[in-house]
């Protein structure tokens, strides 16, 4: 990804988000994704070999339930972790 002149970045910056957005966050304990649109986004290789991914949901309450579950997780994932983090600072 490194060129010489440094001018085409920009160019893989679209490739290099989409990775970043489906990578599973050790300190949320979820994807970019799921956070923000309440499902995982597919990439050519997830239909190709297939990944074990939850059925998207059918309704807006569905989507809701989904949403203030996740959100619920990552404030026990965020406080666990800051607290590992505030003993090991002592």
């Amino acid at each position: 990804m490194i060129d010489s002149n440094q001018k085409d970045w920009d160019s893989a910056l679209s490739y290099v988000m989409a990775a970043y957005r489906s990578s599973k966050h050790d300190f949320t304990g979820y994807t970019p994704n799921m956070l923000m649109f309440g499902r995982e986004v597919r990439a050519p290789a997830d239909l190709v070999y297939g990944t074990p991914t939850m059925p998207d949901p059918k309704t807006v309450d569905e989507l809701e339930d989904r949403l203030k579950r996740a959100y619920s997780k990552v404030r026990e994932n965020v406080g666990a972790a800051t607290l590992q983090t505030s003993d090991t600072m002592i």
